[in-house]
């Protein structure tokens, strides 16, 4: 899974991050996506699922083909599947 991290993200938040593959800022992804496979699926999520959208539409651009937004971001997440999951 790759995972967008802000940079002003929250103890909380990277304490939930922490089990992401990847931390890219949103920012970073033009000069980054290297980073990220092709090879396998990626989930990007942020906290509303906003940034997360835009890295979706960056990355399919450069030709990725298996890349996927959570919708909702983490909030989402969080009320839906896994209420213990913190997201201030």
């Amino acid at each position: 899974m790759f995972c967008l991290l802000p940079p002003n993200a929250t103890a909380t938040r990277r304490r939930f991050w922490s089990m992401c593959a990847s931390h890219i800022p949103l920012g970073q992804i033009p000069t980054r996506f290297a980073e990220i496979p092709k090879d396998r699926p990626v989930v990007v999520q942020c906290r509303l699922g906003g940034r997360s959208a835009k890295a979706v539409e960056y990355l399919q651009s450069q030709g990725y083909t298996n890349v996927r937004n959570l919708t909702g971001g983490i909030q989402a997440w969080a009320a839906q599947v896994d209420p213990s999951i913190q997201h201030d």
